[in-house]
């Protein structure tokens, strides 16, 4: 089903892009690689809306209300202390391990209540959902790509906790048609090389994040979600040369995610994927929180409280006194993470471009 959108409306005007099969004219050519850009940065602000998308469905999407396993790989903002080889998720715990009860304290996550990937499996779903989460914080696509040694990165989830658990063997019971994997990079890409202002390492970057999307297809994936970078550059705590430094590599990320995008899909005709636009989202939060319900409550979008900088405070609504707000009146938890109720916007209107795309 090839569906043409001229407007977003119904997704607050949300940048989404979702195909398989077919692509648009303005897709046709694509190298199969991501642009290759060695000498600068590629200063685009990606956070504007892309006002026509083609939606052309593989055959192995079964719509949102289809989806029956989540398979999720990504860092601290999907990270929930999942361990593969513990309880596994079941229609009781629809996320598995360490939850006791996903409804109440402790989350186990980094926005002092739960995070996108829990609101979209307990609360925006349409079916009833098992979520397997790969992700751990910290995590980067390659950790050799950005200069570290950490083995905690996409390759790791994918090689170490996804291959031995998932296709080895198959207790989930996930098919190419009642899954979605949904991954989530390049927050601590971003954080941890922008001093750098170095296109040479996202080019590496890329290079590997295709490697392993190639790699998820041939273990049997087909229907997929990526996002873009949110802007963390308009977190607290930084003098403004460095935000515009720090801009740079994010417009730059969200440049080449939408190039690794139109690459990966037009080499699978057979699969269908969405590009979600976390920067446009938290972009049009951050400047009016009013403009998604889950966010209408936020009052201090540009600042922080110290006190609420642990990772769990007693309670999701929790007033300090040495605060003006509460925890959850706050866009910004820490100088990287976002409080829940972005979380939940965050989670809303992917359900909305899952469902819209059916």
């Amino acid at each position: 089903m090839m569906v043409e959108i001229r407007s977003l409306q119904s997704l607050s005007c949300l940048a989404v892009l979702f195909t398989g099969g077919a692509l648009t004219a303005a897709t046709h050519g694509t190298s199969r690689h991501p642009r290759t850009v060695h000498g600068e940065l590629q200063r685009r602000n990606d956070s504007s809306t892309l006002t026509l998308a083609t939606v052309t469905n593989g055959a192995t999407w079964s719509g949102w209300k289809g989806v029956e396993k989540i398979f999720s790989f990504g860092a601290s903002y999907t990270d929930t202390l999942f361990d593969p080889t513990k309880a596994q998720p079941n229609d009781t715990y629809p996320l598995g391990n360490p939850f006791t009860n996903s409804s109440t304290p402790p989350y186990h996550t980094f926005t002092n209540g739960p995070n996108w990937i829990q609101y979209l499996t307990t609360k925006y779903n349409e079916s009833l959902i098992h979520t397997y989460n790969m992700a751990l914080s910290g995590a980067v696509v390659n950790t050799t790509a950005i200069g570290q040694n950490q083995p905690i990165d996409l390759i790791h989830q994918i090689s170490d906790r996804f291959i031995p658990n998932y296709v080895r063997q198959n207790p989930a019971g996930w098919n190419a048609s009642n899954s979605l994997f949904a991954l989530f990079f390049g927050n601590n890409e971003v954080d941890r090389t922008w001093k750098q202002q170095d296109a040479r390492i996202n080019v590496a970057v890329f290079e590997s994040y295709l490697g392993q999307l190639d790699k998820l297809y041939e273990l049997g994936a087909r229907n997929f979600v990526l996002h873009t970078v949110p802007p963390i550059d308009r977190a607290p705590g930084k003098v403004p040369a460095d935000r515009r430094l720090e801009a740079n590599v994010v417009n730059d990320f969200n440049y080449r995610i939408k190039e690794l995008f139109k690459a990966f899909t037009s080499a699978h005709e057979d699969i269908s994927a969405l590009l979600f636009d976390l920067s446009g989202l938290c972009s049009q939060i951050i400047s009016n929180p009013a403009t998604f319900p889950q966010t209408a409550n936020l009052k201090n979008t540009t600042g922080l409280c110290e006190a609420y900088k642990s990772k769990e405070v007693p309670s999701i609504d929790y007033k300090d006194p040495s605060c003006e707000y509460a925890v959850d009146e706050y866009f910004w938890l820490n100088e990287l993470h976002p409080t829940y109720p972005v979380h939940e916007a965050h989670a809303a209107q992917l359900a909305l471009a899952l469902a819209y795309n059916v």
